[in-house]
């Protein structure tokens, strides 16, 4: 049974919560209206939405530009075989594969998801979050040399401490 002080501090922490919609007001009598709960629940505020992996900024690992081999790109200093963590850091790696049957074992995907793997442990050592993955052709799939061969992307986001 709900006593009568109960409400009243029912009605205090709503009427401290409510937006500002017009039927948000409350009063001493609205609880005793059939749609009381309904009210309840229509007023209470939208969780805020946490933005999605693909919304926030990404460092890519790699370079993006087809034939750009000569092209210097500014990344943090890392030493190679040190391990760092960036907290909620967000990184992009590629690495290349084949699905074709005269592929070498080294271009299988087992190898690149490893490849992977190392970048992943090497920017985030204190663990990470994949956030998604996908394959894009290397080139066109019109060029007969380069049929069936792609790029593994990762996009993975380093884990809270």
């Amino acid at each position: 049974m709900v006593k009568g002080y109960q409400i009243a501090l029912l009605l205090a922490a709503l009427l401290a919560t409510a937006d500002s919609r017009a039927n948000c007001s409350f009063d001493a009598d609205s609880a005793d209206r059939l749609d009381f709960a309904d009210q309840i629940i229509d007023c209470e505020p939208e969780p805020s939405a946490a933005p999605s992996p693909s919304a926030l900024p990404v460092e890519r690992l790699y370079d993006a530009a087809v034939g750009s081999a000569g092209i210097i790109r500014e990344h943090k200093v890392v030493a190679p075989g040190s391990l760092n963590h960036t907290p909620g850091a967000h990184y992009e790696a590629r690495e290349p594969y084949s699905l074709r049957a005269d592929a070498a074992f080294e271009e299988s995907v087992t190898f690149a998801i490893a490849r992977l793997h190392l970048q992943m442990a090497h920017y985030c050592s204190d663990g990470w979050a994949v956030d998604g993955q996908r394959s894009e052709p290397k080139r066109a799939v019109s060029d007969p040399l380069r049929a069936g061969k792609y790029y593994l992307y990762y996009r993975f986001s380093c884990a809270a401490r």
